[in-house]
């Protein structure tokens, strides 16, 4: 039988007897614990020992993350290249300051590969570190801190900011950002029982409420199509019951034409209509995607469609089911078009203006005094690519809270690169150099179009969870034409 595999990322030799105790552990409990030391890794001859322990990673589905007083070694790159770190950035507030790959140690390479692939990760930091943490980041702007302060937790004083950044990288984590200080392995493993066995009764609690409510749902469908059978069977003529066959199937995609607000509505109507991919260029949308921070979550399912003008719309739909609408589209223009007026004009009288399927996500949360957003935002590409970087400019209200800002570049090859934090040129003014200020770019700079876009972080009114969405797009061309 299948146990849990938990992946044990420490240093070695300073926590070697807890990765013993937390072995013990976890063997205890039923799981597979995975320690390089005792086997557990596949150290593949053709590769690095670092880059083995990284692709074990994936073959685990927890991972413990205990962090002393000493950092270990550099990861080689062989190992950082396997990391998508533009996902992983994605994850993390970048406001703080991100490593640089050819500095991250060996356990923090596993960390990220973890972060990437969605992997539960439970952090702890010894007590001891986690207060020296406090007193530096109390003191983090003082000129020479590190020849001023001496941190006794820190073996090494020239890896003592390394520990205490990366420490805070994983409390900047949009979730699974919990990081706990501990004395001693008996408080480690307490926590793991108490979380992991909270954790099992969710799994099961949730396992019960999705059969619950697929029964529920099993059970309202097969009277629906009772109902749907004997009020079409009642209709004797032919026209009247294509109409009422149609009002009941093409409610969703009435539902989606009305909060499009096409400019001409007739088309909907014509006799020549236009096939799908036609009408949502009528409706101005150049992009649908899936909502990829809500796929690991337990939160319905939703879909982000970009407009010509660069608003962001939330298809509150799964994408098989928007899959679905458009090809209730292509048989809903089958039908005359007398009948699709009555149709659309059956299924919307009555209702109000608002939308239960799409809505417009905000740039920011909505002003605390007023209740509304009337924050204004614009982008440029400043016309200085010919010296070899473009100057990326956003602009915003003063005196508009931004929770996140961030720019992704696009590349000819279709590469996305994430930005740092901009520099602040103003109070409503921030600035960003491509490829100077983006970590992981290509230099120097190739031929073609350039796609920028810049990236506001908003809190969703109904789950109250921070996310990014897409807010301006711009682009330039290299070399300029």
């Amino acid at each position: 039988m299948a146990a849990p595999r938990v992946f044990v990322s420490s240093t070695a030799y300073d926590l070697a007897l807890m990765r013993e105790v937390l072995s013990r552990f976890v063997t205890s409990l039923g799981f597979e614990p995975v320690l390089f030391e005792n086997g557990d890794v596949l150290f593949d001859p053709r590769e690095h020992i670092h880059t083995s322990c990284l692709n074990e990673i994936g073959t685990c589905d927890l991972v413990v993350l205990v962090v002393g007083g000493r950092f270990g070694s550099i990861a080689v790159p062989s190992a950082t290249t396997m990391l998508d770190l533009d996902k992983v950035w994605r994850q993390y507030d970048l406001s703080q300051s991100l490593p640089e790959s050819s500095t991250l140690s060996v356990t923090q390479a596993e960390i990220l590969r973890a972060s990437e692939l969605e992997i539960p990760i439970f952090c702890f930091v010894e007590r001891a570190v986690y207060h020296d943490l406090r007193l530096f980041r109390e003191n983090r702007d003082v000129a020479g801190l590190f020849d001023l302060i001496t941190f006794p937790s820190i073996e090494q004083p020239e890896s003592a900011r390394y520990i205490f950044e990366f420490i805070e990288l994983m409390e900047t984590r949009s979730h699974n950002n919990a990081v706990i200080p501990f004395d001693g392995a008996e408080d480690v493993e307490n926590h793991l029982r108490r979380q992991w066995s909270a954790l099992l009764q969710r799994l099961l609690r949730d396992s019960r409420q999705r059969t619950i409510e697929r029964n529920q749902s099993e059970s309202f469908a097969s009277q629906l199509e009772d109902l749907k059978t004997a009020v079409l069977g009642s209709i004797d003529d032919k026209d009247a019951r294509d109409i009422a066959r149609g009002v009941i199937r093409f409610r969703t995609l009435v539902d989606f034409l009305s909060a499009m607000r096409l400019d001409d509505f007739g088309v909907v109507y014509a006799d020549a209509p236009p096939n799908w991919p036609d009408l949502l260029q009528l409706c101005g949308i150049i992009d649908v995607e899936e909502d990829l921070e809500r796929q690991n979550r337990p939160a319905p399912p939703r879909l982000r469609m970009t407009r010509t003008d660069g608003a962001i719309l939330e298809l509150r739909l799964s994408y098989r089911r928007y899959l679905e609408v458009g090809r209730d589209w292509d048989a809903f223009v089958l039908l005359e078009p007398s009948k699709r007026q009555i149709i659309v004009d059956s299924l919307l009288e009555g209702r109000d203006s608002r939308s239960p399927l799409i809505r417009v996500l905000p740039p920011v949360p909505p002003d605390a005094e007023t209740g509304s957003s009337a924050a204004q935002f614009s982008a440029a590409v400043d016309q200085q690519v010919q010296q070899g970087a473009a100057v990326l400019s956003f602009k915003h209200d003063e005196g508009v809270q931004l929770f996140g800002v961030r720019c992704v570049v696009r590349t000819p090859e279709g590469e996305d690169i994430v930005s740092g934090l901009p520099t602040a040129r103003g109070p409503g003014d921030l600035e960003l150099r491509y490829p100077g200020d983006f970590k992981s770019a290509p230099q120097p700079l190739t031929p073609g179009l350039y796609t920028v876009t810049w990236e506001l972080k908003a809190q969703d009114p109904d789950s109250m969870e921070m996310s990014w969405s897409e807010q301006l797009k711009e682009s330039f061309l290299y070399p300029p034409s």
